[in-house]
């Protein structure tokens, strides 16, 4: 750490005369601060030191330091962190603007993330992090937080498809029956189910440039999928609606072979005619619509087959299927459930990706953000392309470098890691950890 290393031993630097943010709690080790662009030198952090506006806190190796700002918020800066106070106003109009540059925070909130939860934010490098009355831990890892490599199969890029967004809860499950969170970027295998929780969703891009949006509580197992540019006859994609709804694009397969592209539902099998749809299965009664297959078709057409028969739908046009032996009903419009899913997630057509890159790049080295999580209230994700997760009581996310957000109801962004910085004997965003507050010689 630069500001610690231009420190001597015993060394201490006069306050500097600025706008008090907070003050110090408690300190372990090389902790030290300076206002940049200010004349000024670099301070060591003991008890009850003051911390300013546009403070830069560095901690070193084994050090932490815990700050209570002037809205009662707790920060316990971690080991090998530096984090950034650029603006902390508790009079007039209130406003917290914070920076984790490295390492990781644990945050206990204070009065302005209480009432004016927009108003306190925590950027870093990968994306940002607002609280709505809720703590939280924060971690920027070069590699994986715990060291490991990425949980995904250990067999050659023989993946089917790829995740272009996600968003919120989604996971694939393996054949084994062995999940693992989903984000953009991530591979999808021949026979796996993509499963989303609550309001999640995902968009996933085929190698033939298909693409379907996974609506939020689905599930869709990719059935079949094989394709080699020009070999039409033996290209086919087969999936299968478990559960909710999908919003699908023909790719080439279905330019090229129409008849090799289907989607097997609980109550009909549907093929495609060089398509934009939207199939939605109701397993109840919801909002006045009756359980069975919905589908909606944005451009060209499909037909759907029931024990009953084989039923074309046309562009613009929406039908319901009641059960697998029921024929096609076509009603006036789309029922207000499926316009409301609609709204919740993008239509694949609008979502623009390149699956040559997709499917051909490495992916691009670079930090991730885990955050969980704790206490009453919500903690929102923002990555840098705009894409938001909400999180509640022990609830994490994992945000890399391209934006892409897996989330998981467990897990651990710090606290109780027992990680090799000794950050499970931190106080977790307040005080000391034998009980009292002050200082633990941070020299």
């Amino acid at each position: 750490m630069a500001l610690i290393a231009g420190l001597l031993p015993g060394a201490w630097s006069p306050a500097w005369a600025g706008v008090v943010a907070g003050h110090v709690v408690f300190s372990r080790g090389a902790c030290a601060a300076l206002v940049e662009g200010a004349d000024n030198a670099p301070r060591l952090l003991g008890s009850a030191a003051e911390i300013y506006e546009g403070d830069l806190i560095q901690t070193g190796n084994d050090s932490f330091v815990v700050v209570e700002f002037a809205d009662k918020a707790r920060i316990t800066i971690r080991p090998n962190s530096s984090f950034r106070v650029q603006k902390y106003a508790t009079q007039g109009a209130q406003e917290a603007q914070l920076v984790l540059e490295k390492g990781g925070i644990s945050a206990d909130v204070g009065q302005i993330a209480k009432s004016n939860p927009e108003k306190f934010q925590v950027d870093t490098p990968v994306a940002s992090i607002k609280s709505q009355g809720a703590g939280f831990n924060a971690r920027i890892c070069d590699k994986d937080c715990d060291g490991k490599a990425a949980a995904e199969p250990a067999k050659p890029d023989n993946s089917v498809a790829r995740v272009a967004q996600a968003q919120g809860k989604v996971e694939a499950i393996g054949v084994n029956g062995a999940a693992r969170d989903l984000a953009t970027g991530n591979p999808l295998y021949e026979k796996e189910r993509v499963r989303s929780q609550g309001d999640a969703y995902a968009v996933l891009v085929f190698r033939d440039g298909s693409k379907t949006t996974v609506q939020p509580g689905s599930e869709l197992e990719i059935t079949a999928f094989r394709y080699q540019p020009g070999d039409n006859a033996n290209n086919t994609q087969a999936l299968r609606l478990i559960a909710g709804g999908i919003r699908a694009l023909t790719g080439a397969i279905g330019k090229e072979k129409k008849e090799n592209v289907q989607l097997v539902t609980p109550v009909a099998t549907i093929g495609i005619r060089g398509t934009v749809f939207y199939h939605h299965h109701l397993p109840a009664p919801l909002n006045g619509s009756p359980p069975g297959g919905y589908t909606h078709v944005n451009h060209g057409g499909v037909w759907q087959q029931t024990g009953a028969g084989t039923y074309d739908l046309g562009e613009g046009k929406t039908g319901y299927i009641a059960g697998p032996n029921s024929p096609q009903n076509t009603l006036p419009g789309e029922p207000p459930f499926m316009l409301r899913f609609e709204q919740m997630t993008p239509s694949p057509e609008n979502v623009q990706v390149d699956p040559a890159l997709m499917f051909n790049s490495a992916p691009k080295p670079g930090p991730s953000l885990t955050v969980q999580a704790k206490g009453d209230g919500k903690v929102v994700v923002e990555d840098k392309k705009g894409g938001k997760t909400e999180l509640g009581d022990k609830q994490s996310s994992k945000t890399n470098s391209e934006g892409g957000t897996a989330m998981s109801n467990t897990g651990d962004a710090g606290d109780g890691d027992g990680g090799e910085d000794g950050f499970q004997s931190l106080p977790g965003g307040g005080g000391d950890p034998n009980g009292g507050s002050g200082s633990a010689a941070c020299s």
